[in-house]
C-alpha cells in the first residue's frame, strides 16, 4: 500500500503512532478541558457535577487530576496505562451521563466519545517504546 500510493519513505513505527497519539491527546485534553477545570477550582469545587455518586468534591478532584496531571503523565508516557483507564472512565461517564448519548445537537457528546477511545487504545497497548514506562520497565 506505502508503494502504491508513493509513501515507502514514512517508517511504519506503532511505538511512534503511540507517542504521537499520547501527547497529541494529552494537549487536547490539558488545553480545552483540564486547564479550565483547574483555574476555576474555587467556583466548581462545590458544585461539580456528581455524575456516580462520590460526591461533588471527590468527583472534582479526580477528574481535575485525570484531565490535566493524568494528561500530563500520559505525554510523558509515565504511569500511561493508569491514568489512560481513568480518563477512558471519565470521558465514558461523560458520554453517558453528561452527554445522555448524544453524537449531535446541542450538549453532543461525539469528542468525550472519541476521547474515550483514544485513551482505550492507550490502555490496551500501553505507552509504546518512546515513553517513560519503557525506560523505566513499568
Amino acid at each position: 500500500m506505502k508503494a502504491l500510493l508513493g509513501l515507502g519513505f514514512i517508517p511504519l513505527d506503532a511505538d511512534l503512532g503511540l507517542l504521537l497519539l499520547r501527547v497529541s491527546f494529552a494537549a487536547l485534553m490539558v488545553v480545552f478541558h483540564g486547564w479550565e477545570k483547574l483555574m476555576t477550582a474555587r467556583r466548581q469545587f462545590h458544585t461539580f457535577p456528581n455524575l456516580i455518586g462520590i460526591g461533588s468534591e471527590l468527583s472534582y478532584v479526580l477528574v481535575v487530576w485525570l484531565e490535566v496531571f493524568g494528561a500530563v503523565l500520559i505525554a510523558l508516557g509515565l504511569f500511561t496505562r493508569l491514568h489512560a483507564l481513568g480518563l477512558a472512565f471519565t470521558m465514558f461517564i461523560a458520554w453517558l451521563v453528561w452527554h445522555k448519548r448524544r453524537f449531535t445537537g446541542s450538549n453532543a457528546g461525539e469528542m468525550a466519545f472519541a476521547y474515550m477511545f483514544g485513551y482505550l487504545l492507550l490502555f490496551l497497548a500501553g505507552a509504546g517504546r518512546y515513553s517513560l514506562d519503557h525506560v523505566l520497565g513499568l
